[in-house]
């Protein structure tokens, strides 16, 4: 499925894949990311992944992830 600006993707059989374009965030001096996905169905939430907190994604060529992008002075 892709959304209308084309920035996202998802797909779901057994295993739920997410693509997500990252010029949807600042990600200038970020070394990290911290995510949660809410499952929808009907209008009500039915789950939250990860259960409790966030999933934490470090950044960077070395964690095999987007680059750090530097700061703009």
């Amino acid at each position: 499925m892709l959304n209308a600006a084309g920035s996202a993707e998802a797909a779901f059989e057994h295993i739920l894949e997410l693509a997500i374009s990252k010029e949807l965030f600042d990600m200038r001096g970020i070394s990290r990311l911290q995510l949660s996905v809410a499952l929808w169905h009907g209008g009500l939430p039915v789950d939250v992944l990860p259960a409790e907190g966030a999933l934490h994604v470090a950044l960077g060529e070395e964690h095999f992830a987007w680059p750090v992008e530097p700061l703009a002075l």
